[in-house]
């Protein structure tokens, strides 16, 4: 399958702090949604996992056109804080990431980072009946068609399950 350019569909970049590092969760929306619908749907998403993330504090959010590769900055109208707790710095290196395929089989993967908890079960795969946090945050999910889309803008066929763990890139920068 040939690669899309980065810029093939809109995108809204949330850009927050959790457990002391900043960090960037990106959503895809199609054509037929807007900014604002993707600030709602990104609202939702967050608010769904209650106290699964430790505190996020959102610092800005930022929009790129379809076509460009600039973003530029747009008011958040979401929720100032999620989550619940504040992390330690180590804390900023758990994550969850949700993923899914389109009907075209383009891949997409949504991560947030300062996960409460390392999944105990021994396979850092929260199945969907496992958590009640998991399970609304899949609820939400599985509700969009136009916001969290892969890069071809077709909405996701999402995976039953959040996979968790330690991210390798953000344990270096611990270091």
């Amino acid at each position: 399958m040939a690669p899309l350019p980065h810029n093939n569909t809109a995108l809204l970049y949330v850009d927050y702090t959790t457990s002391g590092k900043q960090h960037v969760l990106p959503c895809r929306f199609s054509t037929a949604s807007s900014i604002a619908n993707a600030m709602s749907a990104v609202d939702g998403f967050l608010t769904a996992f209650g106290a699964a993330l430790k505190l996020w504090t959102i610092d800005g959010a930022r929009a790129q056109d379809v076509g460009t590769n600039v973003s530029y900055p747009v008011t958040w109208t979401g929720a100032a804080t999620y989550g619940s707790g504040a992390g330690t710095t180590d804390e900023t290196a758990v994550y969850f990431d949700f993923t899914g395929r389109s009907i075209d089989g383009r891949r997409v993967k949504v991560t947030t980072f300062g996960a409460a908890s390392v999944a105990s079960n021994g396979n850092y795969r929260v199945a969907a009946g496992e958590s009640a946090a998991i399970d609304a945050v899949l609820a939400v999910l599985i509700g969009f068609n136009d916001e969290f889309v892969t890069i071809s803008g077709l909405p996701a066929v999402w995976n039953n399950y959040a996979n968790q763990g330690v991210n390798a890139y953000w344990t270096k920068q611990i270091r």
